[in-house]
């Protein structure tokens, strides 16, 4: 789909009205283009009840996900003396483990809490391949309806068929501790914090060699094949291999605060306090070259505040929520926002 104009010629290969802009709908390409997607889930969770009214609870899961695109990254017909053709196709699977282990102490005391470890582990691999058509000039003569110059295909000395394929392996490895407790100072004001120590490691492989024609197998290069390796080129400051690696971990305590006063039995007022925390990654893509692509994407951090009101009446039928917060974080400026609930009814 092309929302825009790209032009006398190209608008006229495409061969329909495109100045409709955004509700254009129709296309014009030669390739069909899929979306395959499966994904699986397993979870086995048990609960042991233990001396003083302590719950043990134990959660594992385990998660699969294959996907597989065939993309059309020029949207024409047929590749033109100066307009490539682009074809992708990238595969993706994602192995996801997990395990989680909690102590809940007795809810029915003066103060409650829980402890618990978390671990999960992330394995991702992706194989990609894009396939150019590009021509600086034709052997064939030019349309006379669209003004086109096609590229002749099989004209393989002066029609190009860069192409390159990477393979991708980044793994993630988290490990938590963490524990809460709420203190019930009355039967209306209680206290409630809780931290979390988190630790993040997060590696990765990515293989791609620099492009080649798919005809010749000399090096040759297109609209997203580049010469480069993955390693990067030496005089750009890489090593010049065709494998770039990388590898980064950050240890986090983050946690919460929490206030919360009945004013009356179905009308409770809040106010919280929280550090929020998100890891470090990497941006593993196709073109990915070291060394600039291998440095790691920053961890952030938020320190968001809350407060509001939740409130239900007649007999819980009808229900009215507010709450103001304010959120800010190491890689975006201050927002400050507020939102309220329209009144519903519970279904």
């Amino acid at each position: 789909m092309t929302g825009v104009s790209r032009g006398a010629v190209l608008d006229a290969e495409l061969g329909f009205d495109n100045t409709r802009g955004e509700d254009v709908r129709e296309v014009n390409q030669n390739l069909v283009t899929e979306t395959h997607d499966r994904q699986w889930s397993a979870t086995l969770q048990g609960d042991f009840n233990l001396p003083l009214d302590h719950t043990l609870t134990v959660v594992t899961g385990f998660r699969n996900w294959q996907n597989t695109e065939i993309r059309e990254g020029d949207f024409l017909p047929r590749a033109l003396v100066g307009t490539a053709e682009l074809h992708d196709q990238g595969f993706v699977e994602t192995d996801q483990y997990s395990a989680e282990i909690r102590l809940a102490s007795d809810q029915s005391q003066t103060f409650t809490y829980q402890v618990g470890g978390f671990w999960w582990h992330s394995d991702n691999q992706q194989q990609f391949t894009r396939r150019d058509i590009t021509c600086a000039t034709t052997t064939l003569p030019t349309d006379p309806v669209t003004g086109g110059q096609p590229c002749n295909v099989a004209d393989t000395v002066n029609t190009l068929f860069p192409t390159a394929t990477s393979n991708s392996d980044v793994n993630f490895n988290n490990f938590a501790f963490f524990g809460q407790g709420t203190y019930n100072v009355t039967e209306r004001l209680r206290f409630t914090g809780g931290v979390r120590w988190t630790r993040d490691i997060v590696e990765f492989t990515h293989i791609r060699a620099p492009g080649v024609n798919a005809t010749t197998g000399l090096p040759a290069t297109g609209p997203g094949v580049s010469g480069s390796p993955a390693g990067g080129t030496i005089a750009a400051g890489g090593n010049g291999t065709n494998t770039s690696t990388g590898r980064t971990s950050n240890n986090n305590f983050s946690g919460k605060a929490v206030v919360q006063f009945d004013l009356f039995e179905d009308v409770m007022l809040y106010a919280s306090y929280t550090r929020g925390y998100k890891g470090p990654a990497f941006n593993v893509f196709f073109n990915h070259t070291a060394p600039t692509n291998s440095l790691p994407i920053n961890k952030e951090t938020s320190n968001s505040y809350e407060g509001g009101i939740k409130s239900r009446f007649f007999d819980n039928r009808l229900q009215v929520n507010a709450s103001g917060f304010t959120s800010n974080t190491m890689a975006s400026r201050r927002t400050t926002s507020f939102c309220s609930t329209v009144p519903s009814l519970p279904t």
